[in-house]
Protein backbone atom coordinates (compact mmCIF):
# COMPACT_ATOMS: atom_id res chain seq x y z
CA UNK A 1 0.00 0.00 0.00
CA UNK A 2 3.11 2.60 0.83
CA UNK A 3 3.89 2.27 -2.61
CA UNK A 4 0.82 3.00 -4.27
CA UNK A 5 0.51 5.47 -1.97
CA UNK A 6 3.51 7.12 -3.15
CA UNK A 7 2.89 7.20 -6.40
CA UNK A 8 -0.61 8.57 -6.19
CA UNK A 9 0.84 11.77 -4.31
CA UNK A 10 3.45 12.51 -6.87
CA UNK A 11 1.06 11.65 -9.55
CA UNK A 12 -1.04 14.43 -8.23
CA UNK A 13 1.62 16.61 -8.25
CA UNK A 14 2.72 16.52 -11.51
CA UNK A 15 -0.19 17.12 -12.53
CA UNK A 16 0.51 20.93 -11.82
CA UNK A 17 3.25 21.21 -14.59
CA UNK A 18 0.49 18.82 -17.02
CA UNK A 19 1.30 20.66 -20.51
CA UNK A 20 -0.94 18.44 -22.98
CA UNK A 21 -2.87 15.18 -22.98
CA UNK A 22 -1.00 12.63 -21.16
CA UNK A 23 2.38 14.39 -20.44
CA UNK A 24 3.77 17.14 -18.07
CA UNK A 25 7.44 18.57 -17.09
CA UNK A 26 8.04 16.86 -14.31
CA UNK A 27 6.51 13.60 -13.55
CA UNK A 28 7.50 12.64 -10.15
CA UNK A 29 6.18 8.66 -10.29
CA UNK A 30 9.19 8.07 -12.71
CA UNK A 31 11.43 9.15 -10.44
CA UNK A 32 9.98 7.48 -7.19
CA UNK A 33 9.38 4.10 -9.27
CA UNK A 34 13.08 3.64 -10.05
CA UNK A 35 14.03 4.36 -6.42
CA UNK A 36 11.92 2.36 -5.10
CA UNK A 37 12.44 -0.71 -7.57
CA UNK A 38 16.14 0.15 -6.93
CA UNK A 39 15.82 -0.44 -3.22
CA UNK A 40 12.75 -3.06 -3.17
CA UNK A 41 13.16 -5.12 -6.51
CA UNK A 42 10.71 -5.40 -9.10
CA UNK A 43 7.34 -6.34 -6.76
CA UNK A 44 6.64 -2.38 -6.68
CA UNK A 45 5.97 -2.53 -10.59
CA UNK A 46 2.64 -3.76 -9.47
CA UNK A 47 1.50 -1.05 -7.75
CA UNK A 48 3.00 1.83 -10.07
CA UNK A 49 1.18 0.37 -13.04
CA UNK A 50 -1.91 0.38 -10.80
CA UNK A 51 -2.05 3.75 -10.29
CA UNK A 52 -1.05 4.69 -13.41
CA UNK A 53 -4.41 2.91 -14.89
CA UNK A 54 -6.55 4.46 -12.62
CA UNK A 55 -5.35 8.22 -12.58
CA UNK A 56 -5.03 8.34 -16.36
CA UNK A 57 -8.37 9.82 -16.75
CA UNK A 58 -6.40 13.24 -14.32
CA UNK A 59 -4.26 13.80 -17.64
CA UNK A 60 -7.62 13.79 -20.06
CA UNK A 61 -7.02 10.57 -21.75
CA UNK A 62 -11.00 9.88 -22.15
CA UNK A 63 -11.02 6.44 -23.51
CA UNK A 64 -10.82 3.87 -20.63
CA UNK A 65 -10.33 0.95 -22.67
CA UNK A 66 -6.84 2.08 -23.33
CA UNK A 67 -5.93 3.20 -19.89
CA UNK A 68 -4.28 -0.57 -19.19
CA UNK A 69 -2.29 0.32 -22.48
CA UNK A 70 -1.22 4.00 -21.42
CA UNK A 71 -0.12 2.58 -17.96
CA UNK A 72 2.39 0.11 -19.28
CA UNK A 73 5.57 2.58 -21.16
CA UNK A 74 6.14 3.77 -18.02
CA UNK A 75 6.35 0.57 -16.23
CA UNK A 76 8.29 -0.64 -18.68
CA UNK A 77 11.14 2.29 -18.18
CA UNK A 78 11.41 1.45 -14.23
CA UNK A 79 11.67 -2.46 -15.28
CA UNK A 80 14.47 -1.67 -17.95
CA UNK A 81 15.81 0.89 -15.79
CA UNK A 82 16.42 -1.81 -12.81
CA UNK A 83 17.34 -4.48 -15.76
CA UNK A 84 19.71 -2.98 -17.36
CA UNK A 85 21.41 -0.92 -14.52
CA UNK A 86 21.13 -3.39 -11.06
CA UNK A 87 20.62 -6.95 -13.21
CA UNK A 88 22.87 -7.20 -15.50
CA UNK A 89 25.26 -4.54 -14.85
CA UNK A 90 25.00 -5.43 -11.30
CA UNK A 91 25.35 -1.61 -10.78
CA UNK A 92 25.93 0.08 -7.11
CA UNK A 93 22.55 2.76 -7.04
CA UNK A 94 24.42 4.20 -4.11
CA UNK A 95 26.84 5.47 -6.72
CA UNK A 96 29.89 5.36 -5.32
CA UNK A 97 32.27 6.06 -8.10
CA UNK A 98 32.30 8.09 -11.41
CA UNK A 99 31.86 4.54 -13.27
CA UNK A 100 28.50 3.42 -11.31
CA UNK A 101 27.52 7.03 -12.10
CA UNK A 102 28.20 6.71 -16.11
CA UNK A 103 26.56 3.55 -16.25
CA UNK A 104 23.01 4.87 -14.31
CA UNK A 105 22.70 8.02 -16.03
CA UNK A 106 23.65 5.75 -19.77
CA UNK A 107 21.71 2.24 -18.92
CA UNK A 108 19.58 3.27 -15.71
CA UNK A 109 17.84 6.47 -17.40
CA UNK A 110 19.24 7.49 -20.82
CA UNK A 111 18.52 3.96 -22.74
CA UNK A 112 15.29 2.68 -20.73
CA UNK A 113 13.44 6.45 -20.83
CA UNK A 114 14.16 7.07 -25.03
CA UNK A 115 12.84 3.23 -25.73
CA UNK A 116 10.18 4.21 -23.05
CA UNK A 117 8.58 7.71 -23.93
CA UNK A 118 8.98 6.99 -27.94
CA UNK A 119 6.41 3.87 -26.94
CA UNK A 120 4.65 6.20 -24.84
CA UNK A 121 3.68 9.04 -27.46
CA UNK A 122 3.15 6.77 -29.93
CA UNK A 123 0.29 5.01 -28.36
CA UNK A 124 -1.28 9.01 -27.62
CA UNK A 125 -0.32 9.17 -31.25
CA UNK A 126 -2.55 6.45 -32.54
CA UNK A 127 -5.09 6.94 -30.06
CA UNK A 128 -5.20 10.23 -31.88
CA UNK A 129 -4.75 12.62 -27.99
CA UNK A 130 -1.97 14.28 -29.70
CA UNK A 131 -1.34 15.79 -33.05
CA UNK A 132 0.80 14.35 -35.53
CA UNK A 133 2.64 17.53 -36.84
CA UNK A 134 3.53 17.65 -33.06
CA UNK A 135 4.67 14.31 -32.15
CA UNK A 136 8.32 14.89 -32.47
CA UNK A 137 8.09 17.99 -30.48
CA UNK A 138 6.29 16.99 -27.91
CA UNK A 139 8.63 13.28 -27.53
CA UNK A 140 11.42 15.81 -27.24
CA UNK A 141 9.81 18.38 -24.81
CA UNK A 142 8.23 16.24 -22.39
CA UNK A 143 11.40 13.39 -22.73
CA UNK A 144 13.83 16.21 -21.82
CA UNK A 145 11.30 17.25 -18.67
CA UNK A 146 11.13 13.57 -17.61
CA UNK A 147 15.34 13.19 -18.01
CA UNK A 148 15.56 16.25 -15.75
CA UNK A 149 13.24 15.32 -12.97
CA UNK A 150 13.95 11.76 -12.72
CA UNK A 151 17.80 12.71 -12.92
CA UNK A 152 17.59 15.49 -10.78
CA UNK A 153 15.41 13.59 -7.92
CA UNK A 154 16.75 9.89 -8.15
CA UNK A 155 20.41 10.73 -7.78
CA UNK A 156 20.72 12.54 -4.43
CA UNK A 157 17.74 9.97 -2.94
CA UNK A 158 19.82 6.98 -3.91
CA UNK A 159 23.37 8.79 -3.18
CA UNK A 160 22.52 10.13 0.52
CA UNK A 161 19.16 7.65 1.96
CA UNK A 162 20.32 4.36 0.45
CA UNK A 163 22.52 3.69 3.46
CA UNK A 164 19.75 4.55 6.07
CA UNK A 165 17.66 2.19 3.81
CA UNK A 166 20.40 -0.63 4.05
CA UNK A 167 20.77 -0.02 8.05
CA UNK A 168 16.99 -0.32 8.59
CA UNK A 169 16.91 -3.54 7.08
CA UNK A 170 14.75 -2.23 4.23
CA UNK A 171 17.33 -3.37 1.11
CA UNK A 172 15.59 -6.32 -1.55
CA UNK A 173 19.23 -6.91 -1.42
CA UNK A 174 21.20 -7.24 1.14
CA UNK A 175 24.33 -4.60 0.28
CA UNK A 176 27.24 -3.77 1.88
CA UNK A 177 26.99 0.03 1.52
CA UNK A 178 29.42 2.91 2.89
CA UNK A 179 27.65 6.12 3.93
CA UNK A 180 27.38 9.17 1.85
CA UNK A 181 27.02 11.58 4.44
CA UNK A 182 29.57 11.12 6.67
CA UNK A 183 31.91 12.62 3.92
CA UNK A 184 29.41 16.07 2.71
CA UNK A 185 29.03 16.77 6.23
CA UNK A 186 33.15 16.53 6.97
CA UNK A 187 33.23 19.12 3.51
CA UNK A 188 30.44 21.16 4.84
CA UNK A 189 31.74 21.78 8.17
CA UNK A 190 34.84 23.27 6.66
CA UNK A 191 35.39 26.94 7.48
CA UNK A 192 33.79 28.94 5.44
CA UNK A 193 32.36 26.46 3.19
CA UNK A 194 28.84 26.39 4.65
CA UNK A 195 28.81 30.07 4.79
CA UNK A 196 29.62 29.92 0.60
CA UNK A 197 26.64 27.19 0.04
CA UNK A 198 24.55 29.34 1.48
CA UNK A 199 25.34 32.48 -0.45
CA UNK A 200 24.87 30.87 -3.77
CA UNK A 201 21.86 29.66 -2.68
CA UNK A 202 20.23 32.73 -1.64
CA UNK A 203 21.88 33.90 -5.27
CA UNK A 204 19.69 31.14 -7.38
CA UNK A 205 16.42 31.76 -5.31
CA UNK A 206 16.97 35.63 -6.11
CA UNK A 207 17.60 35.07 -9.14
CA UNK A 208 15.06 32.88 -10.37
CA UNK A 209 12.84 35.85 -9.14
CA UNK A 210 13.95 38.69 -11.20
CA UNK A 211 15.61 36.88 -14.22
CA UNK A 212 13.66 34.81 -16.59
CA UNK A 213 15.07 31.45 -16.77
CA UNK A 214 14.31 30.75 -20.58
CA UNK A 215 16.92 33.72 -21.39
CA UNK A 216 19.43 33.10 -18.01
CA UNK A 217 19.21 29.68 -18.15
CA UNK A 218 22.73 28.93 -18.10
CA UNK A 219 23.90 30.99 -14.89
CA UNK A 220 22.51 28.43 -12.82
CA UNK A 221 24.98 25.34 -14.85
CA UNK A 222 27.80 27.48 -14.31
CA UNK A 223 26.98 27.74 -10.46
CA UNK A 224 26.34 24.24 -9.96
CA UNK A 225 30.05 23.50 -12.45
CA UNK A 226 31.73 26.20 -9.76
CA UNK A 227 29.96 24.55 -6.64
CA UNK A 228 31.04 20.48 -8.48
CA UNK A 229 34.65 21.79 -8.25
CA UNK A 230 35.12 23.41 -5.41
CA UNK A 231 32.69 20.90 -3.33
CA UNK A 232 32.20 17.71 -5.24
CA UNK A 233 29.42 14.89 -5.97
CA UNK A 234 27.16 15.61 -2.71
CA UNK A 235 27.00 19.32 -2.69
CA UNK A 236 26.50 18.93 -6.70
CA UNK A 237 23.49 16.64 -6.79
CA UNK A 238 21.84 18.75 -3.49
CA UNK A 239 22.25 21.77 -5.60
CA UNK A 240 20.96 20.66 -8.96
CA UNK A 241 17.80 19.71 -6.55
CA UNK A 242 17.56 22.70 -5.20
CA UNK A 243 17.83 24.41 -8.92
CA UNK A 244 15.20 21.70 -9.99
CA UNK A 245 12.99 23.51 -7.35
CA UNK A 246 13.26 26.63 -7.60
CA UNK A 247 13.49 26.71 -11.49
CA UNK A 248 11.36 23.63 -12.43
CA UNK A 249 9.03 23.01 -9.29
CA UNK A 250 7.78 26.13 -8.07
CA UNK A 251 7.04 27.86 -11.60
CA UNK A 252 5.19 25.03 -12.33
CA UNK A 253 3.23 24.72 -9.04
CA UNK A 254 2.44 28.95 -9.60
CA UNK A 255 2.18 28.60 -13.65
CA UNK A 256 4.30 31.05 -13.66
CA UNK A 257 6.26 29.59 -16.22
CA UNK A 258 4.82 26.50 -17.28
CA UNK A 259 2.19 26.02 -19.44
CA UNK A 260 0.35 24.67 -22.35
CA UNK A 261 2.30 27.23 -24.79
CA UNK A 262 5.47 25.87 -23.09
CA UNK A 263 5.29 22.02 -25.55
CA UNK A 264 5.08 24.55 -28.80
CA UNK A 265 7.79 27.09 -27.64
CA UNK A 266 11.37 26.32 -29.64
CA UNK A 267 13.09 28.35 -27.58
CA UNK A 268 11.98 26.44 -24.24
CA UNK A 269 13.00 23.56 -25.59
CA UNK A 270 16.78 24.77 -25.88
CA UNK A 271 16.55 25.96 -22.25
CA UNK A 272 15.26 22.66 -21.38
CA UNK A 273 18.46 20.61 -23.45
CA UNK A 274 20.67 22.89 -22.36
CA UNK A 275 19.47 22.69 -18.65
CA UNK A 276 20.02 18.67 -18.86
CA UNK A 277 23.20 18.72 -20.08
CA UNK A 278 24.79 21.23 -17.56
CA UNK A 279 22.79 18.96 -15.30
CA UNK A 280 24.48 16.03 -15.96
CA UNK A 281 28.15 17.54 -16.82
CA UNK A 282 28.08 19.50 -13.44
CA UNK A 283 27.49 15.57 -11.57
CA UNK A 284 29.68 13.64 -13.39
CA UNK A 285 32.73 16.92 -12.48
CA UNK A 286 31.58 16.55 -9.17
CA UNK A 287 31.85 12.77 -9.05
CA UNK A 288 35.19 13.19 -11.02
CA UNK A 289 36.30 15.72 -8.34
CA UNK A 290 35.28 13.52 -5.56
CA UNK A 291 37.15 10.26 -6.62
CA UNK A 292 40.23 11.91 -7.65
CA UNK A 293 40.09 13.20 -3.74
CA UNK A 294 39.07 10.03 -2.55
CA UNK A 295 42.29 8.38 -4.27
CA UNK A 296 44.45 11.20 -2.97
CA UNK A 297 43.13 10.46 0.27
CA UNK A 298 43.86 6.27 -0.11
CA UNK A 299 47.51 6.99 -1.35
CA UNK A 300 47.93 9.51 1.38
CA UNK A 301 46.68 6.95 4.08
CA UNK A 302 48.78 3.93 1.95
CA UNK A 303 52.51 5.92 2.27
CA UNK A 304 51.97 6.65 5.49
CA UNK A 305 50.92 3.02 6.03
CA UNK A 306 54.47 2.02 3.93
CA UNK A 307 56.26 4.24 6.00
CA UNK A 308 55.02 2.98 8.80
CA UNK A 309 55.95 -0.46 7.84
CA UNK A 310 59.43 0.68 6.93
CA UNK A 311 60.46 1.94 9.85
CA UNK A 312 59.02 -1.56 11.67
CA UNK A 313 60.74 -3.86 8.76
CA UNK A 314 64.09 -1.61 10.02
CA UNK A 315 63.40 -2.14 13.86
CA UNK A 316 62.26 -5.44 13.09
CA UNK A 317 65.55 -6.91 11.35
CA UNK A 318 67.72 -4.70 13.90
CA UNK A 319 66.09 -6.89 17.22
CA UNK A 320 65.74 -10.06 15.06
CA UNK A 321 69.41 -10.37 14.59
CA UNK A 322 70.01 -8.83 18.08
CA UNK A 323 67.40 -11.51 19.72
CA UNK A 324 68.98 -14.51 17.42
CA UNK A 325 72.27 -13.99 17.77
CA UNK A 326 72.00 -14.07 21.83
CA UNK A 327 71.05 -17.13 22.12
CA UNK A 328 73.60 -18.43 19.82
CA UNK A 329 76.08 -17.03 21.45
CA UNK A 330 75.33 -18.38 24.92
CA UNK A 331 75.16 -22.05 23.33
CA UNK A 332 78.71 -21.41 21.87
CA UNK A 333 80.02 -20.28 24.89
CA UNK A 334 78.31 -23.04 26.69
CA UNK A 335 79.87 -25.62 24.92
CA UNK A 336 83.03 -23.85 24.67
CA UNK A 337 83.30 -23.75 28.38
CA UNK A 338 81.75 -27.51 28.72
CA UNK A 339 85.05 -29.07 26.21
CA UNK A 340 87.14 -27.56 29.25
CA UNK A 341 85.38 -29.42 31.92
CA UNK A 342 85.61 -33.51 33.08
CA UNK A 343 83.08 -32.64 35.93
CA UNK A 344 79.95 -34.46 34.62
CA UNK A 345 77.96 -32.51 37.26
CA UNK A 346 79.16 -29.42 35.33
CA UNK A 347 78.62 -30.30 32.32
CA UNK A 348 75.18 -31.36 33.56
CA UNK A 349 74.74 -27.45 34.32
CA UNK A 350 76.20 -26.47 30.86
CA UNK A 351 73.29 -28.61 29.14
CA UNK A 352 70.23 -27.29 31.00
CA UNK A 353 71.66 -23.68 30.31
CA UNK A 354 71.71 -24.70 26.59
CA UNK A 355 68.44 -26.08 26.89
CA UNK A 356 67.13 -22.96 28.32
CA UNK A 357 68.91 -20.84 25.69
CA UNK A 358 67.35 -22.73 22.27
CA UNK A 359 63.91 -23.20 24.07
CA UNK A 360 63.98 -19.30 24.35
CA UNK A 361 65.07 -19.57 20.87
CA UNK A 362 62.63 -21.94 19.60
CA UNK A 363 59.62 -19.11 21.32
CA UNK A 364 61.68 -16.24 19.14
CA UNK A 365 61.26 -17.69 16.16
CA UNK A 366 57.79 -19.22 16.68
CA UNK A 367 56.56 -15.43 17.62
CA UNK A 368 58.30 -14.55 14.16
CA UNK A 369 56.66 -16.78 12.77
CA UNK A 370 53.46 -15.56 13.54
CA UNK A 371 54.21 -12.11 12.82
CA UNK A 372 54.92 -13.10 9.05
CA UNK A 373 51.44 -15.64 8.86
CA UNK A 374 49.83 -12.41 10.22
CA UNK A 375 51.12 -10.54 7.63
CA UNK A 376 50.95 -12.75 4.79
CA UNK A 377 47.36 -14.81 5.36
CA UNK A 378 44.39 -14.26 4.05
CA UNK A 379 41.22 -14.45 6.43
CA UNK A 380 39.79 -17.45 6.96
CA UNK A 381 36.73 -17.56 8.50
CA UNK A 382 35.26 -20.92 9.45
CA UNK A 383 33.34 -22.40 12.51
CA UNK A 384 34.71 -23.83 15.89
CA UNK A 385 34.34 -23.98 19.36
CA UNK A 386 36.47 -21.64 21.26
CA UNK A 387 36.16 -24.04 24.48
CA UNK A 388 38.02 -26.11 22.49
CA UNK A 389 40.45 -23.72 20.94
CA UNK A 390 41.69 -22.52 24.19
CA UNK A 391 42.41 -26.32 25.64
CA UNK A 392 44.39 -26.96 22.27
CA UNK A 393 46.63 -23.93 23.58
CA UNK A 394 47.19 -24.63 27.12
CA UNK A 395 47.90 -28.49 26.62
CA UNK A 396 50.74 -26.98 24.45
CA UNK A 397 51.80 -24.65 26.69
CA UNK A 398 52.44 -26.76 29.56
CA UNK A 399 56.18 -27.70 29.12
CA UNK A 400 56.79 -24.04 30.30
CA UNK A 401 58.57 -24.05 33.57
CA UNK A 402 55.86 -21.74 35.52
CA UNK A 403 52.66 -23.78 33.95
CA UNK A 404 53.23 -26.37 37.08
CA UNK A 405 52.57 -23.33 39.81
CA UNK A 406 48.99 -22.31 37.50
CA UNK A 407 45.40 -23.57 38.25
CA UNK A 408 43.04 -22.87 34.70
CA UNK A 409 39.26 -22.31 34.85
CA UNK A 410 37.45 -22.88 31.40
CA UNK A 411 34.26 -23.15 33.06
CA UNK A 412 33.36 -19.41 31.90
CA UNK A 413 33.95 -20.48 28.19
CA UNK A 414 30.75 -20.76 26.09
CA UNK A 415 30.04 -24.49 24.54
CA UNK A 416 28.60 -22.85 21.74
CA UNK A 417 30.87 -22.53 18.15
CA UNK A 418 31.82 -19.07 16.57
CA UNK A 419 32.30 -17.85 13.16
CA UNK A 420 36.29 -16.64 12.86
CA UNK A 421 39.45 -17.02 12.10
CA UNK A 422 40.77 -19.84 13.93
CA UNK A 423 44.16 -19.59 12.61
CA UNK A 424 44.98 -15.63 13.77
CA UNK A 425 42.71 -16.50 17.17
CA UNK A 426 45.23 -19.21 17.97
CA UNK A 427 47.84 -16.66 17.78
CA UNK A 428 45.99 -13.99 19.48
CA UNK A 429 44.77 -16.41 22.65
CA UNK A 430 48.49 -18.36 22.47
CA UNK A 431 50.09 -14.93 23.11
CA UNK A 432 47.52 -13.80 26.28
CA UNK A 433 47.55 -17.12 27.62
CA UNK A 434 51.56 -17.54 27.45
CA UNK A 435 51.86 -13.96 29.33
CA UNK A 436 49.12 -15.22 32.11
CA UNK A 437 51.19 -18.47 32.67
CA UNK A 438 54.88 -16.60 32.67
CA UNK A 439 54.50 -13.47 34.49
CA UNK A 440 53.06 -14.63 37.80
CA UNK A 441 53.72 -13.41 41.74
CA UNK A 442 57.19 -14.82 42.99
CA UNK A 443 55.87 -15.23 46.66
CA UNK A 444 56.10 -18.51 48.43
CA UNK A 445 52.67 -20.31 48.38
CA UNK A 446 50.98 -17.80 45.87
CA UNK A 447 48.65 -19.89 43.74
CA UNK A 448 48.65 -18.25 40.39
CA UNK A 449 44.81 -18.77 38.75
CA UNK A 450 44.19 -17.79 35.28
CA UNK A 451 40.17 -17.46 34.44
CA UNK A 452 39.03 -17.29 30.51
CA UNK A 453 35.34 -16.28 30.07
CA UNK A 454 33.56 -15.37 26.55
CA UNK A 455 30.45 -13.77 25.77
CA UNK A 456 28.62 -13.72 22.79
CA UNK A 457 25.63 -12.81 20.87
CA UNK A 458 24.93 -12.99 16.95
CA UNK A 459 27.00 -10.09 16.07
CA UNK A 460 29.89 -9.97 18.69
CA UNK A 461 32.23 -12.36 20.68
CA UNK A 462 33.72 -10.95 23.97
CA UNK A 463 36.71 -13.13 25.56
CA UNK A 464 37.92 -12.58 29.25
CA UNK A 465 41.58 -13.15 30.02
CA UNK A 466 42.06 -12.85 33.83
CA UNK A 467 45.20 -13.93 35.94
CA UNK A 468 45.91 -12.49 39.79
CA UNK A 469 49.48 -12.30 38.18
CA UNK A 470 51.77 -9.42 39.18
CA UNK A 471 50.07 -6.95 36.99
CA UNK A 472 51.86 -4.11 34.62
CA UNK A 473 52.71 -1.10 35.93
CA UNK A 474 50.77 2.12 35.45
CA UNK A 475 53.96 3.93 33.81
CA UNK A 476 54.30 1.06 31.00
CA UNK A 477 50.55 0.36 30.40
CA UNK A 478 50.18 2.20 27.54
CA UNK A 479 53.42 0.95 26.03
CA UNK A 480 52.81 -2.61 25.91
CA UNK A 481 51.39 -3.73 22.75
CA UNK A 482 54.04 -1.71 21.21
CA UNK A 483 57.05 -3.84 18.92
CA UNK A 484 59.71 -5.47 21.03
CA UNK A 485 58.47 -3.78 24.13
CA UNK A 486 59.53 -5.41 27.49
CA UNK A 487 58.25 -4.31 30.70
CA UNK A 488 61.58 -4.45 32.59
CA UNK A 489 65.08 -5.13 31.61
CA UNK A 490 64.57 -8.77 33.11
CA UNK A 491 62.04 -10.01 31.15
CA UNK A 492 62.00 -13.14 29.34
CA UNK A 493 60.23 -12.32 26.26
CA UNK A 494 61.13 -10.81 23.17
CA UNK A 495 58.67 -8.14 23.05
CA UNK A 496 56.81 -9.34 20.07
CA UNK A 497 53.75 -11.34 21.36
CA UNK A 498 51.13 -8.55 22.42
CA UNK A 499 52.57 -6.61 19.18
CA UNK A 500 51.16 -9.64 17.20
CA UNK A 501 48.34 -10.03 18.76
CA UNK A 502 46.65 -6.99 18.63
CA UNK A 503 48.02 -6.44 14.90
CA UNK A 504 46.45 -9.90 14.30
CA UNK A 505 43.31 -8.87 16.03
CA UNK A 506 42.50 -5.68 13.93
CA UNK A 507 43.02 -7.87 10.85
CA UNK A 508 39.79 -9.55 11.80
CA UNK A 509 38.31 -6.77 12.81
CA UNK A 510 38.49 -7.14 16.57
CA UNK A 511 40.46 -5.24 19.31
CA UNK A 512 41.66 -6.29 22.80
CA UNK A 513 41.98 -3.78 25.48
CA UNK A 514 43.39 -4.17 29.14
CA UNK A 515 42.48 -3.46 32.88
CA UNK A 516 45.52 -4.03 35.52
CA UNK A 517 46.04 -3.24 38.58
CA UNK A 518 49.89 -3.54 39.79
CA UNK A 519 50.79 -6.30 42.21
CA UNK A 520 47.12 -7.73 41.74
CA UNK A 521 46.72 -8.47 38.00
CA UNK A 522 45.43 -8.04 35.06
CA UNK A 523 42.60 -8.70 32.49
CA UNK A 524 43.28 -8.58 28.66
CA UNK A 525 39.16 -8.47 26.51
CA UNK A 526 39.42 -9.48 22.98
CA UNK A 527 36.66 -8.30 21.13
CA UNK A 528 35.36 -10.07 18.03
CA UNK A 529 32.91 -9.98 15.28
CA UNK A 530 30.85 -12.80 15.40
CA UNK A 531 28.98 -12.56 11.72
CA UNK A 532 28.43 -15.36 9.50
Amino acid sequence: MLPLFIFFIGTQISLWSKVTTGSSLIYFPGPFALILTYWWGPRVLLPYYINSVLCAGFWDLEKIALWPLYGLPEVVFAFLSWLFFVSIVKGKYWLPDIRNTLYFLIGGILIPLILCKFFQEVVFLMAGDIPEEKFWHILVTTGLGDFISIFGISVPVLYFLTEKIGNAGLLYFNENIPGAIGPLKERLNSKGRMSEIIFFAILVGYISTVLNFGDYWFIYGVLSLYLAIRFGFGTTVVFNSYILLVTYIIPAVLKTEFNNSFILDEEKLKTQLGSALLFVFSTVTGRVMTDTENIEKKLSQQNLALEQTNRELDRFVYSVSHDLSAPLKSILGLVNIGRLTKNSEEQLSYLSKIESSVRKLEVFIREVLDYSQNKRLDSVREQFKLKDLCAEILDNLRYIEEFKNVEVDLNGLSETEITNDKTRLKIILNNLLTNAVKYQKRIPGHQHLIKVSSFQNSDKVLIDIEDNGEGIHPDVLSKIFNMFFRGHQKSSGSGLGLYIAKEAAERIGGNIQVRSEYGKGSTFTLELNNAN
